[in-house]
């Protein structure tokens, strides 16, 4: 299907409108999966119609998924309560044919929820059905579908664009500034260990897949980070110079943020005890992974505040108030305690901090006189 865009130079009141229109009905499906390529400021909108959980009342939520029109300071969601309208910028999709695919249940969420902070507000409402989408500018779409899933297409999406972005120097860039009181600013282009090790798990998983020895030689060129000094570009701190740590935000002077740094050694895991994967990388990721770990099991007890976690160790390394975990990054905890409890069943630090920390939840807190 192509559809056309007007032209600029027309007269304004003698504008035809050609937007094409697909009406949807009665579908109750919500994972929307298509192949296109479109021009910039082409969009693709999907009429959502909501019932409210408390008022009951129903009402249209429009979701625009734009093509290369979000500048890079402007976020990539954004929300017009007037209107109900979410905006997504889906980046440039002009120079060849992609696939989009998107939860429109996930995206109203985010879109309506999105705010300045982290965590995104809660809203009772119910989707009822897409009633239809609206294509305006031009470009071409196929095989357009709605399913009840799309996960297998965001998998082999994700796994394209992890090797086609991947740098020559092994990393995944963070092309935004994270500042942090008290530590030098991280400008645009730093590289986490934790993103790395998401990347790893999923590069694993395409090659084992496919059979495609370009996801193993990415997998191999995205260990570099691991090996080099936040300091000098890398991911690694040593942490009172003895223990190795993968810093999910690599502050040379050392955040050691806990969560982050159990994600990356997941993602070493992963890589290391993969079936399939040429030697060398099996023996070059448990180097890197067993280091890691050593430094994990003599670290684990610093996190532990007698009534719950903390999310790194800033008060150490700068002498300030300690940066408690909120509870759900406390849960977060302990649900990587207890994959690593369900791995290395013989090393029984895990099974007892995920016991105590999984207590402190329940009110469980440490004595004290």
């Amino acid at each position: 299907m192509k559809f056309p865009i007007r032209s600029d130079s027309d007269n304004e009141d003698s504008k035809e409108n050609h937007n094409c229109v697909l009406n949807i009905g009665e579908s109750n499906l919500f994972k929307l999966e298509m192949t296109i390529k479109l021009e910039q400021g082409s969009a693709i909108t999907v009429f959502v119609e909501v019932k409210d959980g408390k008022s009951g009342r129903l009402r249209i939520y429009k979701i625009a998924y734009i093509a290369d029109t979000v500048p890079e300071s402007a976020p990539r969601i954004a929300f017009d309560k007037a209107d109900n309208l979410i905006v997504i910028g889906i980046g440039n999709r002009n120079l060849k044919e992609s696939n989009l695919a998107r939860d429109v249940a996930n995206d109203i969420i985010k879109g309506i929820g999105c705010n300045n902070s982290k965590s995104v507000k809660k809203h009772a409402f119910r989707l009822r059905k897409i009633d239809r989408i609206e294509f305006i500018g031009y470009g071409t779409i196929k095989k357009l579908t709605l399913s009840n899933h799309c996960y297998e297409t965001n998998f082999f999406n994700a796994a394209e664009w992890l090797y086609e972005n991947l740098t020559p120097e092994g990393k995944w860039p963070i092309q935004v500034e994270k500042e942090l009181d008290n530590y030098p600013t991280l400008n645009p282009g730093w590289c986490s260990a934790m993103a790395q090790g998401h990347g790893l798990s999923v590069l694993v998983r395409a090659a084992q897949i496919t059979g495609e020895t370009r996801f193993w030689d990415a997998a191999k060129l995205a260990l570099k980070p691991f090996t080099q000094d936040a300091k000098d570009g890398g991911v690694r701190n040593k942490f009172m110079n003895q223990y190795t740590w993968y810093e999910e935000y690599p502050f040379s002077d050392g955040l050691y943020v806990l969560n982050g740094f159990m994600y990356s050694m997941i993602g070493l895991y992963d890589l290391f005890t993969a079936d399939g994967a040429p030697e060398e990388l099996h023996f070059t990721a448990k180097e890197i992974f067993d280091l890691g770990f050593e430094s994990l099991k003599q670290m684990l007890p610093l996190y532990d505040n007698g009534k719950g976690t903390n999310y790194d160790m800033r008060h150490y390394i700068k002498s300030i108030a300690p940066n408690r975990a909120r509870w759900d990054y406390h849960v977060v905890h302990v649900h990587q305690l207890n994959l690593f409890k369900s791995i290395f069943k013989e090393e029984t630090i895990f099974s007892e901090f995920a016991a105590r920390w999984h207590g402190y939840i329940n009110g469980h807190y440490a004595d004290h006189n």
